[in-house]
């Protein structure tokens, strides 16, 4: 009925059998006469019978992996490549995954996809905003939190190596590290876009929205470690009032403009459906783009450097 995999904690959850399972007898010297031999074999038929379904009947697809040698929190992900190939949906053109934290922005993920040739292979996403996080994971590698998208050729292979490659990195952390890994023995490389968020920050974070790149937003993530985009608000009003924005104009969403007021002086910089800053001078153009620190690091304590795309 259901199953619960936490730390060391693992449960599988069946119905009440009052009569116990079937190993109750098999195994018990005094019982194991009530199981004859007639016996025995219908059991061996209805199983059989349960697998004939689970396998060729259901509209249910059914994996069966080994995931003793890795643990199964990092392999999540991966797993997922894999059990989505099974499925063989036809006419797909791009795999798109993220996690349980972040929020996609549809049109501008398609619009984003349909710059590419989805018949090649294709590995697009964006790395994490601490440096420190990429030099120890690799530039190359596609943050999964953030979200990521296979084309379906490079997918379809992907999943043919997918067991023999992934047992190779039992030592990697994660499993976009373990996906960016075997995608490189292929030969592929990251496409970077820098219209998706892994958001590796804490707290508010309007400098980093406020400066984004001349891109579609593709993705946020963090959601539940930073402050609700707009103030006064909870994180998912909030969420919902920058949606009235996407869906008012999508693309250009958080697109930076920045105006000069000859006559009063001003500098006034627009993020397209999010803020308004008016400065009181004219500042130079170079000093107006770059990213504000309004937000905190991401590990509390250490003193880490941001890259910005």
């Amino acid at each position: 009925m259901g199953c619960c995999v936490k730390e060391d904690e693992k449960i599988l959850i069946y119905e009440f059998m009052p009569n116990r399972s079937l190993d109750t007898l098999l195994f018990d010297p005094v019982r194991r006469p009530e199981l004859d031999w007639g016996r025995r074999f219908n059991i061996i038929q209805g199983i059989a019978r349960g697998l004939l379904y689970l396998h060729h009947e259901s509209y249910l697809k059914v994996i069966h992996r080994d995931l003793k040698k890795v643990v199964r929190s990092a392999i999540r992900v991966a797993c997922v490549v894999l059990e989505t190939m099974a499925l063989n949906h036809s006419n797909v053109r791009w795999y798109v995954f993220g996690d349980d934290d972040m929020v996609f922005f549809p049109e501008n993920l398609v619009k984003t996809l349909s710059k590419y040739d989805h018949r090649l292979w294709y590995y697009i996403g964006t790395n994490s905003e601490i440096y420190e996080q990429n030099r120890i994971f690799g530039f190359g590698m596609a943050y999964g939190g953030a979200g990521f998208a296979i084309s379906s050729p490079l997918a379809k292979v992907l999943a043919k190596v997918f067991d023999s490659c992934i047992e190779r990195y039992p030592h990697l952390y994660g499993s976009d590290s373990r996906i960016s890994s075997c995608l490189a023995e292929l030969g592929i490389g990251l496409t970077q876009e820098p219209g998706f968020h892994q958001n590796d920050i804490h707290g508010d974070t309007f400098g980093l929205l406020a400066a984004h790149p001349l891109t579609p937003l593709v993705s946020l993530r963090h959601l539940d470690h930073i402050n609700p985009v707009f103030p006064n608000m909870t994180t998912i009003k909030a969420l919902r009032h920058l949606f009235k924005a996407v869906n008012a104009d999508c693309q250009r969403v958080l697109q930076k403009t920045v105006c000069y007021d000859r006559w009063f002086s001003l500098t006034i910089v627009l993020s397209w459906g999010y803020a308004v800053q008016i400065h009181g001078n004219h500042i130079f153009l170079p000093d107006v783009l770059p990213v504000q620190e309004t937000f905190s690091q991401w590990k509390k304590g250490i003193r880490e450097f941001y890259v910005y795309y």
